[in-house]
């Protein structure tokens, strides 16, 4: 069997690695009552329960009330609002996009199946039912004939058939061909108008609840046929009159939690007492306490049964880690009313509420507070151009000045030098920097003088910073340390940093947005793209005298580059990597500034697409497989990538890693089908290291999946979407080597992958 390889020497002197060769068809094979007490009254802010993350305030560009909000995984969600607003996100909410709804009606929820077939609910302004429906992830809404009584409140959906929706006068409807034909369920209450349903949950097609006005909570086995009286909320011993459940959350068939309020009788003035109440045993008892006065609770999540948060009035978040037996503050950073919350996971998602307030959770440890207390540095007063910027980064420990005696200068005037911005950058990122990142004898530049032990500064912050793929040479060989970098330059950096460690959280501006400066700075061939992108997203905010005269090619002062980066603080937040992790190298694609392989011939060919911004490999025939490495070789590690397959094609998609030459290596690869499999390669021939393993349930067939491998010693555990496929392997045939990019066409050519936001982390 023989095979074509590829080696390219790239311009900064690596050597990468491509190749292809024939293989074989893969055969796949398929493998074979006690209720929690709860008190929120003290709310913990101890250690044990730190959250894991910080809420973001994004813009969601309308002004209108948002009511809802729903995600499917991690990055596709849609919310709904007033005056028939829908908005969607693809980037996990980092930015919305307005939909076309067809209505001006109030649409109170969102629910959507999966990724296309969507559901919204919502009432006119003379109280009757709406219902939208879409099946192509919002494109084109279309309006569905309901029967319901009354507005609609509330919507859950099991698949893309079966959906239930509640609403006014004890209105409950259900559809089972997703939306063609909705039929009325009868609730069991005596038709009322002055009962509303506010929410409804289902868990499987059988078991669901339904609760609202008057403390009402139904719950139905039987898929709707019959509704009976779950525990009442007036059972709970309290004398209580109106009001009722506002939001409910349930985790399986027996865990709930329910958010409400209500009035007590007799009380003058009149009090209204604000609960949350859980289940453990399908709504057949609750246990409640008052929320006291932390505020007023609107919605609750749980998104398992330890990990949940509390949203209201005033933007309250609180968050427990522990199933509700302790809670903790989160700031929303907005003062706006939150009305719901939308979690995929513990560490993604989205709250929404009051004009067009949108705030998004994020890991990591948040954009550092406004400067308080003592300032860092003497010559920066309040009254200076920069004083936040400068200051506030002083305080969050991420940029230093100049030792004048017992106190430090930051002297915003100066020019600013490339590896003064190397060391700035990456402590912006939080990426850690060692006296290993630069060797004497491997160096990567050869216009530095020898390393000096115990000082970072600059050989190691510039050799990490062009290894994990912000900062760039002047040649090949050669930085320029000390030559001053310039305002194009600067601004390129902190736009593709920001893409490499946040994803898309710095969106491309439409074509048709023009921004303040002369038009010939955006044309630049090798700036203009990133300039277009920071300011689109308001990394150029609050520069002095940005407009129309403001020289992009100017050189940078560390006032402004103090700016620009507490701008990116502002906008991404900080994403550090795990505890005892650190980043090693990352790239979006959106240059070649990552050296990787580029190949090709008549059969295949490997490298960039800088317009789709996609590293992309093609196959021209079958069976064969492509592949594109890049240097140097890594022994531990984590290596998570994005791919799919471009086209209606068959073929595998993965990862190839300690790969020693083109006979050597391992192989971790997806199918259209969601089937995945490990393994390896030894002397040129291929070896299962475990059987076909069914990812179907997390699978993307028609995008972007998420991979992930982490190789610690001779174990190797294998992701897609988060979730572990299979058991952790054991095998000792290498031990280090290139990481890459792998295709295969298994039945016929003309398939090409594109992969996107790889990342590599070092070991645990």
């Amino acid at each position: 069997m023989s095979g074509i390889t590829g080696r390219k020497l790239t311009s900064s002197g690596q050597e990468d690695g491509a190749g292809s060769r024939p293989v074989l068809r893969v055969a796949w094979r398929l493998l074979p009552c006690v209720v929690l007490v709860l008190v929120l009254i003290a709310l913990s802010a101890g250690p044990a329960l730190a959250s894991q993350g910080f809420w973001q305030t994004l813009s969601s560009g309308t002004a209108e009330d948002l009511r809802s909000v729903f995600f499917v995984d991690q990055n596709t969600g849609w919310a709904v609002g007033n005056n028939g607003v829908i908005l969607s996100t693809s980037n996990g909410g980092l930015s919305w996009q307005a939909q076309t709804s067809g209505s001006t009606a109030s649409l109170l929820s969102v629910v959507f199946a999966d990724s296309s077939n969507g559901w919204v609910v919502g009432s006119t302004s003379d109280s009757k039912p709406v219902i939208l429906h879409t099946s192509d992830g919002g494109k084109t809404w279309v309006v569905q004939a309901s029967p319901a009584p009354a507005g609609l409140a509330s919507i859950t959906a099991v698949d893309a058939n079966t959906v239930w929706a509640c609403g006014g006068s004890t209105g409950i409807v259900h559809t089972t061909d997703g939306g063609a034909t909705w039929v009325k369920q009868d609730s069991g209450l005596v038709v009322s108008s002055t009962i509303t349903f506010n929410s409804i949950k289902f868990v499987d097609k059988k078991i669901g609840f339904v609760a609202g006005t008057y403390h009402s909570v139904r719950v139905t086995t039987d898929g709707g046929l019959t509704w009976l009286d779950g525990a009442d909320v007036n059972t709970l011993g309290e004398k209580w009159g109106i009001y009722g459940v506002d939001s409910m959350s349930f985790t399986d068939k027996d865990n709930g939690w329910l958010i409400g309020d209500a009035s007590i009788i007799g009380s003058n003035p009149l009090q209204i007492v604000h609960f949350l109440l859980h289940t453990i045993n399908g709504a057949r008892s609750w246990q409640k306490v008052p929320v006291g006065s932390t505020g007023i609770p609107l919605a609750v999540q749980f998104v398992n049964q330890n990990e949940g948060w509390i949203i209201g009035a005033a933007g309250l978040i609180l968050h427990t880690g522990d199933g509700g037996a302790t809670w903790v503050v989160q700031s929303s950073g907005t003062s706006s009313g939150l009305n719901a919350v939308s979690l995929p996971d513990t560490t993604h998602g989205s709250a929404v509420g009051q004009g067009g307030t949108i705030v998004k959770y994020r890991v990591g440890s948040g954009p550092p507070p406004p400067p308080g207390g003592n300032p860092i540095f003497i010559d920066v007063p309040a009254t200076a151009t920069y004083f936040t910027a400068i200051q506030g980064l002083g305080q969050a420990g991420v940029i230093d000045g100049y030792p004048v005696g017992s106190n430090k200068e930051f002297r915003p005037a100066n020019n600013l030098t490339r590896a003064q911005f190397a060391k700035m950058i990456l402590g912006v990122l939080q990426v850690p920097v060692t006296e290993a990142d630069w060797s004497d004898s491997s160096k990567p530049f050869t216009d530095f003088g020898p390393d000096v032990a115990n000082n970072l500064y600059p050989h190691d912050y510039v050799a990490v910073a062009f290894h994990i793929g912000i900062v760039q040479g002047k040649t090949a060989t050669t930085f320029e340390p000390t030559r001053n970098i310039t305002r194009l330059q600067l601004i390129s950096i902190v736009a593709r940093a920001g893409r490499l460690f946040a994803g898309d959280a710095l969106p491309d501006p439409p074509a048709t947005w023009t921004g303040q400066l002369a038009a010939a700075f955006y044309n630049d061939p090798n700036h203009g793209a990133n300039l277009r992108v920071a300011e689109y997203n308001g990394l150029l905010a609050g520069l002095s005298a940005f407009g129309a005269t403001w020289d992009a090619t100017a050189v940078a002062t560390r006032g402004e580059a103090a700016q620009i980066l507490w701008n990116l603080f502002n906008a991404v937040g900080t994403l550090p990597p795990a505890p005892g992790k650190r980043i090693l190298f990352a790239d979006d694609f959106s240059s070649t500034v990552g050296h990787w392989a580029v190949f090709g011939d008549q059969t295949s060919a490997v490298g960039y697409d800088t317009t789709l911004q996609h590293y992309v490999i093609s196959i021209n025939q079958a069976p064969l497989s492509a592949w594109g490495a890049r240097s140097p070789n890594y022994a531990d590690f984590t290596v998570e990538v994005d791919a799919q397959i471009a086209n209606p094609l068959d073929g595998l998609y993965g990862l190839v890693f300690r790969l020693s030459d083109n006979s050597n290596y391992y192989e971790f690869a997806l199918s259209k089908d969601g089937k995945c499999q490990l393994w390896k390669r030894v002397a040129g021939v291929r070896q299962e290291l475990t059987s076909a393993l069914d990812a179907g349930s997390v699978v993307n067939p028609t995008g972007f999946n998420h991979l992930r491998v982490t190789c610690q010693g001779s174990t190797i555990t294998m992701y897609v979407n988060g979730t572990k496929m299979g058991v952790p392997v054991t095998d000792t045939s290498f031990t280090s080597g290139k990481i890459g990019l792998i295709g295969e066409a298994t039945s016929s050519g003309g398939v090409q992958f594109w992969f996107d936001n790889f990342k590599l982390w070092s070991a645990p």
